[in-house]
């Protein structure tokens, strides 16, 4: 299982730092740029303290939540779509939470300690700081959303010789080259899955699917299949596989299990999206 997420780690780096801006907050400059535009709609006749209080209301929500109708209700009227489209984030001018942004550049050093094989200073946790840091406080030229792992990388390269010259040029060559390898794999896997035969899942495993993938992602109680004789095709054996080991862990006392559960999580929410993403429509 350590090998599966260590083949999809380009994959995963990607989601995990654009998922980042599903936790942001608008920053001060976006926050009274929504204000004005609202105030100038007449949607608002408030001072700016107060709305900023409910963007902040509004942005705790959690992602699926949050809908026009939702901020609407603190409005004097309905907004039209076109100004809700401005509640967008991207990096630049969104404010990331900081544990969020730890545990991302936690889960990068950990993967690359124990996948490289390699003590090098490049891949130690400082650097993962200053690059998943860099990568949310971007300059006027880089990008301020959907991060690709070429992005991470380059940003990587550059946190790398601005801390350290080109003392430690060839770790970082190997490390990337192997990375590259995965991405290349993984990009070869995505363009040939067209061609894969698709797999006919009935509405009750699809529906088991789809419920096990919302537990996982909202680190709640995983639901048993509904039916006694238990999955019947093999990738929904192997889900079920992953499925209750991650319910043996959260239900464990034991600390030793505690790295492993988001591991195990990651496993199974990919596994899941991957399934229903193949099956015959």
């Amino acid at each position: 299982m350590m090998h599966d997420m260590w083949k999809l780690f380009p994959r995963l780096i990607e989601k995990k730092i654009n998922a980042l801006l599903e936790e942001a907050e608008p920053n001060r400059m976006k926050s009274f740029h929504l204000y004005k535009t609202c105030q100038n709609e007449n949607l608002w006749n408030k001072s700016f303290e107060e709305f900023r209080e409910q963007l902040h209301q509004f942005f705790s929500l959690p992602q699926p939540e949050r809908s026009k109708s939702r901020f609407d209700y603190y409005l004097n009227r309905p907004m039209h779509k076109s100004i809700y489209g401005l509640f967008d984030l991207d990096f630049r001018n969104g404010v990331v939470n900081e544990s969020a942004l730890q545990s991302v550049s936690n889960w990068a050093h950990h993967m690359l300690r124990i996948n490289t094989r390699t003590s090098s200073p490049v891949i130690s946790l400082e650097v993962m700081k200053k690059t998943m840091n860099s990568i949310v406080n971007p300059g006027p030229f880089d990008k301020a959303q959907d991060i690709e792992f070429s992005d991470f990388c380059d940003t990587w390269k550059r946190i790398c010789f601005t801390l350290f010259g080109r003392r430690f040029d060839s770790d970082l060559t190997q490390v990337l080259e192997q990375l590259k390898a995965l991405d290349q794999e993984q990009q070869l896997l995505e363009q040939n899955r067209q061609y894969l035969p698709r797999i006919y899942l009935t509405q009750t495993e699809i529906d088991w699917t789809q419920a096990l993938l919302s537990a996982a992602q909202e680190t709640a109680r995983l639901p048993k299949y509904p039916l006694s004789r238990g999955p019947q095709k093999e990738a929904l054996v192997e889900i079920e596989k992953v499925a209750q080991l991650y319910s043996l862990v959260m239900e464990s006392d034991k600390t030793d299990f505690i790295p492993y559960r988001d591991r195990i999580r990651e496993t199974l929410v990919f596994r899941c999206e991957d399934l229903l993403k193949k099956r015959q429509l």
